[in-house]
């Protein structure tokens, strides 16, 4: 049965809840993860669950607080996008910092004495407030059953409308509520965890252009409709660029699947903003170019500390004979990199990225670069070449094992590691250490608020030790 405790909070787990024990006899010693605290409350809480090796509880109030600023969104306590929202900013980096370097360390089987030598600190987000160019909103039904647009609360996962998030312009949110209204009034109902209904993700992202950097477009979400169904979408979708000068393209895909990704399967429409049906070019700056690719292609949400990213990148990828790009993407970062190889090849999963990989190459009139679409664990397992580098920058979930054992024997001076999610870079490490020494380290803080952080790595090959390798002194 729940029932309560009185918590010190003395640490932060990689999730962003606070880290907590007591002496309390029912507790048995586990460790206890508690949601809506931070280290240095001490918090009245509920124990809502309880397993082998911790227990998971929630703040009910707070009885002192640690060192903490004001939120500036009206929406941090429910929401569960922002978990360090009241920690000071520095403090937030060093924490991302710790949570890196234990992952590295307890995961990895990195040499702490190392980290300590080449981690030295974290690049900042150059904004704290309206800094994405993408957010993914979810369709769901309130308390009352009426539909929401919003993000998922954090202790409930039913959705909250947040019409005041501060992670988006302002100018981005008003499309977003419009679309809700429309979609209540059409009576079609969400998709929830019943695992039926039509209406389930609406992601609004930002393009740039010379002349406006206030252009927006829209990708929604639906399960499989009929004629009626895809209909009401079309009407919202001329609606909202009707009456949103900025908004330039709506683009409809459907997913048959019963889960909750945030991806279509199947496109049914693009409408832009003239009437015309026409795929949705996205276009983002990064390093002195732009990138165009497709309205649902990835790309970093943090522009400005995207740069920073790419700076870092830049300053450890040395150059060479070749460089194989092996999560490609649309292209960045490896086309930044190409001038100063003599060829490069990549490729990715995703056959949209992979054709804007081709199309950016051409744009930038880099005609030694080649991409194609396939699984990096099937086109490495049967790639010959060499190559001076290898380039990876791959989804949360890290690069696949079968990949990295094929990348591995392929046995490059040089491997470029870029992670957002410092768990599987220390998996990974823990492979690529074994033949590889970890020669730099860069945190950038592309995820303010929350405990991530993007990693830029470079592990350089360990030379083999011979007779020679020793140079005796002396004699």
């Amino acid at each position: 049965m729940p029932y309560e405790l009185t918590l010190f909070v003395h640490a932060l787990a990689h999730d962003g809840r606070g880290i907590a024990r007591s002496d309390d006899s029912r507790t048995q010693g586990r460790v206890i993860f508690v949601a809506g605290a931070l280290p240095g409350d001490t918090a009245r809480a509920r124990v809502t669950r309880a397993k082998k090796a911790l227990l998971e509880a929630e703040t009910l109030e707070f009885i002192s607080r640690g060192e903490t600023t004001s939120p500036y969104c009206q929406h941090w306590r429910s929401c569960g996008g922002c978990p360090l929202q009241r920690m000071p900013y520095p403090e937030q980096l060093r924490w991302k910092k710790r949570l890196t370097r234990d992952n590295l360390t307890r995961i990895g089987r990195i040499d702490p004495t190392l980290l300590d030598e080449i981690f030295t600190n974290v690049e900042p987000s150059p904004a704290l407030r309206h800094f994405r160019n993408k957010m993914e909103f979810a369709f769901g039904a309130d308390t009352n059953g009426n539909l929401v647009l919003g993000l998922r609360e954090a202790r409930s996962g039913q959705i909250l409308s947040v019409p005041d998030c501060a992670l988006m312009p302002p100018s981005a949110l008003n499309p977003a509520q419009r679309a809700a209204q429309l979609a209540r009034a059409g009576g079609l109902p969400p998709y929830g965890h019943n695992r039926k209904g039509f209406w389930r993700f609406l992601t609004i992202r930002q393009s740039y252009a010379p002349e406006s950097d206030n252009l927006w477009l829209c990708v929604c979400i639906t399960s499989p409709g009929d004629a009626s169904q895809r209909g009401a979408v079309r009407a919202l979708a001329e609606t909202l660029l009707a009456e949103f000068p900025g908004l330039v393209a709506f683009v409809h895909e459907e997913r048959k699947n019963r889960d909750s990704l945030p991806s279509g399967q199947r496109r049914v429409f693009c409408l832009n903003a003239d009437g015309r049906e026409e795929n949705a070019l996205l276009r983002l700056p990064l390093g002195g170019a732009i990138f165009e690719m497709d309205a649902t292609s990835f790309f970093q949400t943090n522009r400005a500390a995207a740069e920073t990213v790419a700076k870092s990148t830049a300053s450890c990828a040395g150059g060479g004979d070749s460089l194989l790009d092996a999560y490609c993407g649309v292209g960045a970062p490896g086309l930044l990199l190409a001038s100063r190889f003599e060829r490069v090849a990549g490729f990715d999963l995703d056959r949209r990225s992979a054709f804007f990989a081709r199309h950016n190459a051409r744009r930038m009139e880099l005609r030694h670069c080649r991409y194609v679409c396939g699984d990096a664990a099937v086109l490495l397992g049967g790639h010959k070449k060499k190559y001076d580098t290898i380039l990876l920058d791959p989804p949360r979930a890290g690069v696949a094992p079968k990949a990295l054992g094929n990348l591995i024997r392929l046995d490059p001076p040089r491997i470029l590691y870029i992670s957002c999610n410092s768990s599987t870079l220390a998996r990974d490490a823990a492979v690529i250490s074994k033949t590889y020494r970890l020669e730099q380290l860069t945190g950038v803080d592309l995820f303010p608020h929350t405990p991530g952080l993007e990693c830029v790595t470079l592990w350089r090959k360990n030379m083999p030790q011979t007779k020679y390798s020793r140079v005796e002194t002396g004699t």
